[in-house]
C-alpha cells in the first residue's frame, strides 16, 4: 500500500469514528493546531489521534509535562535516544541543542546509519555531564538491563539536569515483572512468553520488564540516585486521555 493510499485510509477511519460521536475539538501540543482528536479504536493509549499529525496521548502528555515542569526546556541541551513520532519532531525542531539517536545492533557506537548516530543506552558515548535534558518515550519497557541505563543517563546529566520519559506503568502490578533477561553468556533469556510492540527501526522490540508503579521510581533512586515523580493530567482539549499516561520526571542532584 502507498503511503497515499494509507493516508486516504486512516482518513475514513476518522472520518467514520468523527461520524459515531467519537471525536472531539482541541489543540494539539505535538503540532501546535487546532485539531479534532478522534478515537479510532478502544485502547486510548494508541487509538485517540490528533487529525492533524496522528500524535497520540503519550506524546502529547509528554510535551505538556515539559512545557509544565520544565518551560525553559527549549533553551537547553538535549538527547532524545529512540527518537521517533510528532513529539520527538517538536522537540528536534524547537530545542536549542538536540542530539537523537537510535541503537542498531552490530554498529559501531557514536557512528552515524541511516541516518542517526548509534547510541547503545547501556554504555553512551557521551562525556560526563553533557546535556541538561534526557527524554525518552516509550524505551524502557525494553531494555535489558534497565539498571545500567537509568545509571547511564544520570551520568552523562549535569547536576540539576533531568531525565523525562514515558513507559507503560501497570497499576495492578504490586512488584515489577520481568519478562526478559541477559543471561551470563549475554544472550536473551526469556522468562515469560515473548511479547513485542511496535519499534521505528527494527520489526519490532521485545518487551523485557513490565513496571508496577511503587517499584519504578524507587528502582531509579537506587540505581542512578535520581529523585523521580510522576506527572499526570486527563485533559481532552489536548488529546490527553486513557491508559498508562504516566510521564515521570527524574531529577539528578
Amino acid at each position: 500500500m502507498t503511503g497515499l493510499a494509507r493516508k486516504a485510509l486512516a482518513l475514513q477511519r476518522y472520518v467514520a469514528a468523527a461520524a459515531r460521536g467519537k471525536a472531539n475539538a482541541g489543540s494539539c501540543p505535538a503540532c501546535g493546531h487546532r485539531t479534532l482528536f478522534v478515537e479510532v479504536g478502544p485502547w486510548l493509549r494508541d487509538q485517540y489521534r490528533c487529525l492533524r499529525c496522528q500524535s497520540v496521548p503519550r506524546h502529547r502528555a509528554l510535551l505538556v509535562a515539559l512545557e509544565e515542569e520544565l518551560p525553559d526546556w527549549r533553551t537547553r541541551t538535549v538527547l532524545e535516544p529512540a527518537f521517533s513520532g510528532p513529539a520527538s519532531s517538536r522537540i528536534a525542531k524547537e530545542a536549542a541543542s538536540y542530539t537523537g539517536t537510535h541503537f542498531f545492533p552490530g554498529v559501531e557506537r557514536g557512528a552515524v546509519h541511516r541516518g542517526f548516530r548509534v547510541e547503545d543506552l547501556h554504555e553512551l558515548t557521551f562525556a560526563d555531564g553533557s546535556f541538561d535534558l534526557v527524554v525518552t518515550q516509550d524505551v524502557f519497557e525494553h531494555v535489558l538491563e534497565p539498571d545500567r541505563a537509568f545509571a547511564e543517563i544520570a551520568r552523562v546529566l549535569r547536576p540539576g539536569g533531568a531525565h523525562v520519559f514515558t513507559v507503560p506503568v501497570w497499576p495492578d502490578l504490586t512488584e515489577s515483572v520481568v519478562r526478559a533477561r541477559r543471561g551470563s553468556d549475554g544472550a536473551v533469556e526469556h522468562v515469560l512468553p515473548q511479547m513485542f510492540h511496535g519499534d521505528p527501526v527494527s520489526n519490532g522490540a521485545l518487551v523485557v520488564t513490565d513496571w508496577a508503579p511503587a517499584d519504578l521510581l524507587a528502582y531509579i533512586e537506587d540505581v542512578s540516585g535520581m529523585s523521580s515523580r510522576y506527572w499526570r493530567v486527563v485533559d481532552r482539549s489536548r488529546g490527553i486521555d486513557g491508559e498508562h499516561l504516566e510521564v515521570v520526571l527524574s531529577r539528578k542532584p
